[in-house]
């Protein structure tokens, strides 16, 4: 089975890189000038995506529409994309909704239909040889099954992550067996970081769904997880590359 399809949520104001932000490598601080968006789409089409799905989410959304890009800005970002990749073909959900990843994923349902699919966060940057996602994507191929990419972080910050554990290791993939959402230092079961790039499939849709109406306030996407994990094999890939969290900035 192929990844051709990807979701990138993003908050409604898409904001270029805080100018304070340390940056480790002249890579990372070649992305400053760009839209935090720009690097994620740019993974996602050197990974072989080539259909994306933005959903654009917030409080400043007054309806839920399809397919037109937000502002001047998002076109000004459509053109720049385009001109990278003419194959790649850029979507746009608007919703007013603010329920965190787990709705925009569920708001993409009818983009996905049937297929395994890619979904990047727009707050995880990463640089490295082999995009992140291309990583996630050459193990899909391998094992077919529901795929979440993770690094280790400092014991100071599993607080600031959802929180792996596991059964076991095999050259860099875990078998997922708990996920904690932002546990304290003594509760996590682990330092393995869930880092913003999934493979999913279609059965996560009415995982959603359920826990969509059990809370409608709160994101549930990490309680979704670990109810795929429960129902199917669920594998974590230790991502190669540096890894830069906007929100954590």
């Amino acid at each position: 089975m192929e990844i051709k399809k990807a979701i990138i949520p993003v908050d409604v104001t898409i904001t270029p890189i805080p100018q304070s932000t340390i940056l480790k490598t002249d890579e990372m601080r070649s992305v400053m000038d760009q839209h935090t968006i720009q690097p994620i789409i740019e993974e996602a089409i050197r990974s072989g995506i080539e259909s994306i799905l933005i959903v654009i989410g917030g409080e400043g959304i007054s309806t839920e529409t399809e397919g037109e890009p937000l502002n001047k800005e998002h076109i000004q970002l459509q053109k720049e994309i385009q001109s990278l990749n003419n194959n790649t073909k850029i979507h746009y959900v608007h919703h007013n909704k603010s329920a965190g990843l787990s709705n925009a994923i569920l708001s993409a349902e009818t983009f996905i239909e049937d297929e395994p699919f890619a979904v990047l966060e727009s707050v995880d940057i990463f640089i490295s040889e082999t995009p992140a996602l291309e990583q996630l994507i050459q193990v899909f191929h391998d094992f077919e099954t529901q795929l979440i990419g993770v690094k280790q972080v400092g014991e100071m910050e599993v607080n600031k992550y959802g929180i792996i554990d596991s059964s076991g290791k095999s050259d860099d993939i875990y078998l997922v067996t708990d996920l904690i959402d932002r546990p304290a230092i003594h509760h996590a079961p682990s330092n393995i970081a869930v880092m913003g790039r999934y493979i999913l499939k279609p059965s996560i849709f009415p995982v959603l769904r359920r826990l969509e109406k059990e809370d409608q306030n709160d994101d549930q996407w990490t309680e979704a997880l670990y109810k795929i994990s429960r129902q199917e094999e669920l594998l974590a890939l230790e991502l190669e590359g540096n890894h830069l969290g906007i929100e954590a900035i």
